[in-house]
């Protein structure tokens, strides 16, 4: 076995008793699954989602993807499925990167869920309002409209609770 110091040891051919082995093939596995769903999501987001001037439209609008939903190439998904995918795929893969057992899988997962939830909530109008009272108490210009760029649907706080409770039972099925 070559041990890198991280979950995503490679075992040798030699070592097929070795305990470790079944560990590393479910890392593997959720890693490739992981990273298939964000380039799935990101293929989603790009196709889906309005986002004139954003960074991944310009870039995939770089690369000749054509973006934005008058351009869909796909059948129409919705525009907050992202929102999960985002928290599947990274949890898995963080999972898949910190350990070869089963005792992480809830942290991942938790990690990934309020991640993606709080920048959710940081797009709404609430949110919004509390930054321009922060930089007025603070007698500040506004710093950034950042992360309040976005748009605000209570459907990605469930496609998020979603993508994560999906992530725990996919992890907990290969790390059996």
């Amino acid at each position: 076995m070559i041990k890198f110091g991280f979950a995503m040891d490679i075992i040798l051919p030699g070592d097929s008793n070795h305990p470790a082995k079944q560990g590393a093939l479910a890392s593997t596995l959720l890693l490739i699954i992981g990273l298939a769903s964000l380039l799935f999501g990101f293929l989603v987001y790009i196709y889906t989602r309005e986002c004139a001037g954003c960074g991944v439209e310009l870039i995939a609008g770089g690369l000749g993807f054509p973006t934005g939903s008058g351009h869909m190439a796909i059948p129409r998904l919705p525009g907050w499925l992202p929102s999960g995918i985002h928290v599947f795929g990274f949890a898995l893969i963080t999972n898949a990167l910190l350990t070869t057992k089963n005792e992480l899988k809830g942290f991942c997962v938790l990690v990934w869920t309020f991640i993606n939830l709080l920048f959710e909530l940081m797009q709404s109008d609430l949110a919004y309002q509390a930054w321009v009272e922060v930089n007025r108490a603070l007698s500040l210009e506004m710093v950034s409209h950042w992360p309040m760029g976005g748009t605000f649907c209570p459907f990605d706080l469930a496609s998020a609770g979603a993508g994560g409770a999906v992530a725990y039972m996919t992890i907990s099925l290969l790390r059996r």
